[in-house]
């Protein structure tokens, strides 16, 4: 999940520039006015979330300045966070790891069955498919001990996560029988 903010220098009369936390040391930027957002990121690939309800119209979705898709956001009952666009449905197209854009502009067309044109943008997902993906996860003790059998005892474990290259190596502990015992972090 991305965090952004808007600060003042980056307001203007024409648009609001949003800088998003850092990703692979490159800073995610959502470009907003009227009836468009763009992004530019580093990854893969990207995916488009909307509001779908009965009166979204259509919105034109642009990579790197190539229109890639033409998406309906109609739908008879109102769905947020639905997955309007995504490059992995895109068979014929790719993208190479790197530095994009992609721009979702409001086209102002509706469906027949749409009472608006009205478009909402809920949010961006950065894909990238040539991260590396945790194979394996190992935990042990530090010492070798795997019993502690007198109270107030502590043991110490590690964790191994393979490939050393793995994107997410986060670890959450729980003690999942907490009357037996207690950890810290």
């Amino acid at each position: 999940m991305y965090h952004f903010f808007a600060e003042h220098e980056n307001i203007s009369d024409d648009y609001i520039d949003i800088r998003g936390g850092d990703v692979n040391h490159i800073k995610n930027v959502i470009r907003l006015k009227a009836g468009e957002a763009e992004l530019t990121f580093c990854g893969t690939g990207i995916e488009v979330f909307s509001c779908t309800q009965n009166d979204r119209g259509k919105v034109e979705i642009s990579i790197d300045g190539e229109v890639w898709a033409t998406a309906d956001t109609y739908s008879a009952t109102q769905k947020r966070q639905a997955k309007i666009f995504s490059t992995e449905e895109h068979k014929d197209k790719t993208l190479e790891y790197g530095i994009h854009t992609v721009k979702v502009r409001a086209m102002g067309e509706k469906n027949a069955s749409a009472s608006r044109d009205k478009v909402e943008l809920d949010a961006f997902n950065v894909l990238n498919t040539e991260a590396a993906r945790v194979e394996k996860v190992e935990v042990a003790s530090a010492s070798g001990m795997t019993t502690v059998s007198k109270a107030g005892s502590t043991l110490q474990m590690k964790v191994a996560v393979t490939p050393a290259e793995a994107i997410n190596k986060g670890v959450t502990w729980y003690n999942k029988i907490r009357q037996r015992g207690s950890y810290d972090r």
